[in-house]
């Protein structure tokens, strides 16, 4: 009798040994037998003491047809064997490594499932795949190879080993953190049956669990720092820092730190260097603690550039701190980042009293900024007094007087333009007038399901062909949204007017009692106020254009503009000059075919509502004109003077065509400020060979959304303007060639187009030949950063990964995590990719295996 023991009498066939009249038994007997001539003599060498016991009519259970039938005569009785097939056409030379050999059932059927992901007949489905086993497959079932044929096993064998589960790890760890997905998605049934059915070779237990993920995430980002140290230390260009703080909405507090520069080979770089918890308060000492460590951690001590930072005043704190300790001047070294400043000057324009704005102030952690409400009435008094000799502030004239005599009564339900203008009427109207009544109808939609109904229904009556859109609400703390608000509400202000017409039928068939009224109804907006909503959005189209191009990683290649540093100082200026037309009631407009026009802006509009928007533009200058006087740095203008394509040329036309600015001692400061750190830092540094060559043939440069408006602005210079910037440009040609940058200095800027978008690439295929000391100089002020947006673009990502749902995970983790992604977005880091390891044999061996599995199919 065979010694197969039965593992369980009610799921697991008989043992081999017996003749089962079971009809599970029959029902599943094998279709096929191994190939018994297989066993040729070298095989018995390796098998001393094995006979073939081969019995068709004794072998009826399902997994005879994988196995042999084999008797061990080495014990005394004689045991009857099952040698798994697979197994043994592998070849091995030690045998018992790969060779199965069993003699009970519940042993055959474990290692079928666990080694060959091949399960009982019974268990299978004929329908959808269910559980771990129906998602299984094999290679040899895959490929439909022929277990037989010496090729196809070498190939399977190969493919086998070829496989690394570490590897697979390495790829789960990358997908996850990239996409910021919980570790514990690993652990989900459905998400390991799909690795198991698209990876034959892929065992279950391969499978890593959220915490494998976990450890395996802290030794590959300690294992990644060494590469980031590298790179760091091999910079090409100073490196630059943007560092912020963000608060997650489980409050947890962190604080990132950027780093900017330039490596050896020319390339660009913006990387997250760390994400530390901050758990004290936001003071600026403690945020400079935080950056100096990440500093020293990375060796960067002497190779600190510019920080980029926002208003904040704890920055200004952690300036002061980070100067002290690693010694540079702060005022030169601080760039003001250009995003925040300018937000601060439309919030000046439009934004009621920043004393309502508690959820902003909490989030700047004490914006210097922020004013009282006795700060801002004594602004908007000023800018009423210095606009007082306006005419439009004189003694009204006769058809002014007519235009006010004969005007229409509002509703006592409006917001009415004051008759007297002084600070308080101005500051109520601000808050309660047409963008007020835009946020109130946002609100009311929000709030109420039917007024939403009501509101899409008059888009499709007002505008059967168009599609349906939602409302686009404002928030207090970036005025993007307002003007998306008012482009949204320009665009359905049909439907708007007919939702309101609706919802006053409504009430009115319901008995239109008085206390009845919606309140929706007090938000209706009167023609002038809708003339306001679309002046004030047609004046903010630049400063959306300019908040977009600096927020712009500041590499090039991916889009004409990219944000660079070079680009900032030509913006604010074309911002002042804007808003400077715009107080005399013109703006300059781009049409479809990108040519700039002038448009009015106060046509058609009383001379009340004239007034009023005459002070929020002033306000809004006032505060841009503010934050202008502050950028003293010597690297706003070295960035322009650095570009091959504007130099000093760029700079002199706008200086000529603003009078605000049209001053000798600015060019005198800043040649001098440039020169000095010429000469201190680069004129006799120590350099390496360039070895670079001379790019293609120069171009006509294409212009941006900036330059066409500031070329369209010069066309209305006076001419003795220009003649007087000729003349400049003519005294500054004749300048004796001393130096790198006197001869750099003295040369026309390149017209090309490529080195337009890219000045980096001027320098490495140009510069670096003929200016090679100069080129470092370069570098380092075209590489600044224009904003702290990439360090915003990382709170983001962190803000998708710290959910209300992953709420437990731990600081260290997610600042692990986003460094990790960071490095691997970049480049710096990547898992090992296992097909690598494929040698060209081996891929032609797949190929060869694939077309021959191809023909055989259509065959």
């Amino acid at each position: 009798m065979d010694s197969f023991d039965e593992e369980d009498a009610a799921s697991t066939p008989p043992p081999p040994s017996e003749l089962s009249t079971s009809s599970a038994s029959t029902k599943y007997a094998p279709s096929r037998f191994p190939d018994y001539e297989a066993w040729t003599i070298d095989k018995f060498e390796r098998f001393p003491g094995f006979t073939i016991c081969h019995d068709p009519s004794r072998e009826r259970t399902w997994w005879w047809q994988f196995g042999f039938r084999m008797k061990d005569n080495r014990s005394q009785p004689h045991k009857i064997v099952w040698i798994c097939e697979r197994c043994f056409l592998r070849n091995r030379l030690k045998t018992t490594h790969y060779v199965f050999i069993a003699s009970t059932a519940g042993g055959i059927v474990r290692h079928l499932s666990r080694e060959h992901k091949v399960v009982p007949p019974s268990r299978q489905r004929t329908g959808p795949v269910s559980g771990n086993g129906g998602a299984q497959r094999n290679l040899l079932d895959m490929l439909h190879a022929d277990p037989t044929n010496p090729r196809d096993q070498s190939l399977l064998s190969n493919l086998h080993s070829l496989f690394d589960p570490a590897v697979n790890q390495l790829l789960l760890l990358d997908w996850l953190t990239y996409h910021n997905l919980p570790f514990n998605l690993v652990n989900s049934e459905r998400f390991r049956r799909l690795l198991l059915y698209n990876n034959p070779s892929l065992q279950e237990e391969q499978i890593p669990s959220d915490r494998t993920l976990v450890n395996l995430l802290t030794n590959e980002y300690n294992r990644a720092r060494g590469p980031v140290h590298v790179l760091l230390q091999k910079a090409r260009s100073m490196i630059h820092f943007t560092f912020d703080g963000w608060t997650s909405r489980q409050n947890a507090s962190f604080l990132g730190i950027n780093a900017h520069f330039v490596d050896r080979d020319w390339k660009q770089w913006r990387i997250l260097l760390a994400l530390p918890a901050l758990r004290n308060r936001h003071t600026g000492a403690a945020l400079a603690d935080e950056v100096a460590d990440t500093i020293c951690a990375f060796g960067l001590q002497d190779r600190i550039g510019y920080y980029t930072l926002d208003n904040a005043t704890n920055n200004d704190t952690a300036m002061e701190a980070l100067a002290a300790e690693f010694d540079f001047d702060k005022d030169e070294r601080r760039i003001r980042c250009a995003p925040h400043f300018l937000n601060l000057a439309v919030r000046a324009m439009m934004y009621g009293s920043k004393r309502d704005n508690f959820d902003e102030l909490l989030a700047h952690w004490g914006d210097k900024d922020f004013m009282t409400e006795e700060d801002e009435q004594r602004q908007l008094s000023d800018a009423i007094n210095e606009l007082g000799t306006d005419d439009d502030f004189g003694t009204p004239s006769m058809e002014e007087d007519l235009e006010l005599e004969t005007a229409p009564e509002q509703s006592q339900d409006q917001c009415q333009v004051p008759e007297i203008i002084n600070a308080e009427k101005v500051d109520k109207y601000r808050k309660f007038g047409p963008f007020g009544k835009l946020h109130n109808i946002g609100i009311a939609l929000r709030m109420n399901s039917q007024l939403l109904e009501d509101f899409y229904e008059a888009q499709r009556q007002t505008a059967p062909t168009e599609p349906v859109l939602a409302w686009v609400q404002n928030v207090c703390t970036r005025w993007q949204s307002d003007e998306a608000m008012a482009s949204r509400a320009l665009l359905k202000r049909s439907a708007v007017n007919r939702m309101l017409s609706i919802i006053e039928e409504r009430w009115v068939s319901q008995g239109g009692k008085e206390q009845d009224r919606p309140a929706i109804l007090k938000e209706n907006l009167s023609l002038e106020e809708w003339k306001v909503v679309a002046t004030v959005q047609k004046i903010l189209q630049p400063f959306k254009v300019a908040s977009k191009q600096l927020q712009g990683e500041g590499i090039s290649g991916k889009r004409s503009t990219s944000g660079g540093f070079d680009e900032y100082f030509q913006v604010v200026e074309m911002l002042l000059d804007h808003l400077e037309l715009a107080v005399q009631g013109v703006i300059i407009e781009e049409n479809d075919d990108h040519i700039m026009e002038e448009v009015h802006l106060f046509d058609d509009m009383d001379a009340k509502t004239r007034k009023l928007l005459k002070i929020y533009i002033k306000l809004g200058w006032k505060k841009l004109n503010d934050y202008y006087g502050k950028l003293t740095s010597t690297a706003y203008v070295a960035a322009v003077v650095f570009h091959p394509c504007k130099k000093w040329r760029t700079l002199e036309q706008l200086w000529n065509q603003l009078p605000s600015r049209q001053t000798s001692e600015w060019r005198k400061t800043y040649e001098g400020n440039l020169t000095r750190v010429w000469e201190e830092k680069y004129k006799d540094m120590a350099h390496e060979v360039a070895c670079n060559a001379v790019s293609a043939s120069e171009s006509n440069s294409a212009l941006d959304y900036i330059e066409r408006r500031l070329a369209f602005s010069r066309s209305l210079v006076r001419p003795d303007s220009q003649e007087r910037q000729s003349k400049r440009r003519k005294q500054s040609a004749t300048l004796p060639v001393q130096d790198e940058l006197d001869q750099y200095l003295s040369e026309p800027p390149v017209d090309n187009i490529a080195y337009k978008v890219d000045p980096i690439a001027w320098w490495r295929d140009v510069g670096a030949v003929r200016f090679p000391r100069l080129s470092y100089m370069a570098v380092d002020f075209l590489t600044i950063a224009s904003s702290s947006a990439e360090t915003e673009r990382d709170f983001s990502s962190c803000g998708r990964m710290v959910t209300p749902l992953r709420c437990r995970l731990r600081r260290h983790i997610v600042a692990m995590a986003q460094c990790l992604r960071s490095w691997s977005k970049a480049g710096i880091y990547r898992p090992t990719l296992p097909l690598g390891l494929l040698e060209g044999d081996n891929w032609r061996q797949v190929l060869q295996l694939a077309s021959r599995v191809s023909v055989d199919r259509d065959t």
